[in-house]
């Protein structure tokens, strides 16, 4: 086994030298990363073009209601950092009319909304007006109301019949928990972490997938147009078939993996560089995909990652990469001629995409027992692994498994390619039905 592979690492050095020196992969590389950067950029500049400080700078709040003492700072602190100069002015019904509130709030210029708190028998209620010579904008008063709301809400419990002890265990979430067959009980403790649940395999996987579709096609047409080349019927002379499809496809995967880590390095540039730029232009500016990570922060669902499972993640993501190179290869190597590649190469893809569907709806309709075997089976389990790995969802003997299996598989397929290969580039097979008729006339000379 080992006399198969003796070579491959000079032919990897060997293309992946040459593929980055080629002409075609440096100017896509550049002008996709300068997209990338350019894209990524601008979408922030976009986002602050749209944002505007908060333009309520002095609210007047009716009080209709039966609670009293409403505690209005409640507002400002779910408000945050845009609500910390906002200025209350609170009516209590007992005190004023409606309809004098309303009079004030209209000869007052600093004020643009007022809000009337009011109930009935079945419900409370929130009724915004906003002047119509105000700053303030409809979408304004409806960011004012969501605050309003939230503390209108807290003060309810607030003004319960209850201890202070009491009123905590109101605000302690309820966790699910779930058991069968007596095992230890699943539980479901996060709500951050039940939202990565559901976003990290839709990521990973369809990281995975774009590569394949963008990357695929170009390993098996590079590996189909050097079987015509005469310089590979020479290399073949010094080292085996098996180690020459090794080191080609090795160096083409990592190839595509450093180009398309770079390209994300360009997007990730581009973002940060625009976040600046747009802090530093735009008043109010805040970045929304900060505030999902500070968000998913406070509900502790970044708790669920540790660096080993990160690690692993991103090297499952290669093997799981590799293994669908190598099938690339496999695909490139059956033909003799350019214009059969599309036509096989839709096997292929059906292949990434069944794989990927697998994958995608058995996490969004939570079908576990085909994700549990889907795991084990090496056409879906690329699209699994990694989003498992990094939410938990896999104890480490499952992992090993899996992974084990996907690289035994990939190493099966990688001699199967280089034989295939051989066939086709020594003996002049016409074909896939050629490549048969030769492997039939080696059986036939190996008996007699």
């Amino acid at each position: 086994m080992n006399r198969s592979f003796k070579g491959a690492g000079r032919v990897f050095r060997f293309t992946f030298v040459q593929n980055f020196k080629g002409k075609s992969f440096r100017i896509v590389f550049i002008v996709v990363a300068v997209l990338l950067f350019a894209m990524a950029f601008a979408v922030n500049i976009l986002i602050g073009h749209g944002t505007k400080p908060n333009p309520i700078k002095k609210l007047y709040i009716y009080n209709d209601t039966s609670l009293v003492n409403l505690k209005y700072d409640l507002i400002k602190e779910a408000g945050g950092e845009d609500y910390k100069d906002l200025e209350i002015a609170g009516f209590e019904k007992k005190d004023a009319k409606l309809e004098d509130v309303m009079k004030k709030a209209q000869e007052d210029e600093e004020v643009s909304t007022l809000a009337v708190l009011s109930e009935n028998k079945e419900e409370f209620s929130i009724l915004m007006y906003v002047k119509e010579d105000g700053d303030a904008s409809e979408s304004d008063a409806e960011n004012i109301a969501e605050l309003i709301l939230m503390a209108f809400t807290s003060f309810k419990y607030m003004n319960m019949d209850a201890n202070e002890q009491q009123l905590m265990a109101l605000m302690i979430p309820v966790n699910l928990k779930y058991t069968q067959d007596g095992e230890n009980p699943e539980e479901e403790t996060n709500t951050g972490v039940q939202i990565l649940k559901m976003v990290m395999p839709a990521l990973f996987g369809f990281i995975l997938y774009f590569m394949l579709l963008f990357y695929g096609q170009g390993i098996a047409k590079n590996v189909l147009s050097e079987k015509s080349s005469k310089i590979m019927e020479l290399m073949l002379t010094g080292v085996t078939p098996i180690a020459l499809i090794t080191g080609k496809v090795l160096a083409l995967t990592v190839s595509a993996i450093v180009q398309f880590m770079a390209w994300v390095a360009c997007g990730v540039l581009g973002y940060v560089s625009g976040d600046i730029v747009a802090g530093r232009i735009y008043e109010g500016y805040k970045n929304p995909l900060y505030e999902v990570i500070r968000a998913l922060k406070e509900m502790g669902a970044m708790e669920a990652f540790s660096l080993r499972s990160i690690i692993f993640a991103l090297i499952t993501l290669c093997i799981g990469f590799l293994f669908y190179c190598v099938m690339a290869g496999l695909f490139g190597s059956l033909l003799s001629k350019p214009e059969e590649l599309a036509s096989v190469m839709g096997v292929y893809n059906i292949a990434v995409v069944a794989g990927f569907m697998v994958s995608y709806l058995g996490n969004l309709m939570e079908k576990k027992a085909l994700l549990r075997i889907g795991r084990y089976v090496p056409f879906c389990s690329p699209f699994m692994l990694p989003a498992d790995i990094m939410v938990g969802n896999m104890k480490m003997v499952e992992i090993l498994i899996s992974t084990a299996i996907l690289l035994i598989s990939t190493v099966i397929i990688i001699i199967s390619t280089g034989k295939v290969y051989e066939m086709t580039v020594l003996y002049k097979g016409n074909g896939v039905k050629g490549l048969l008729r030769n492997i039939g006339k080696h059986s036939k000379a190996s008996r007699q």
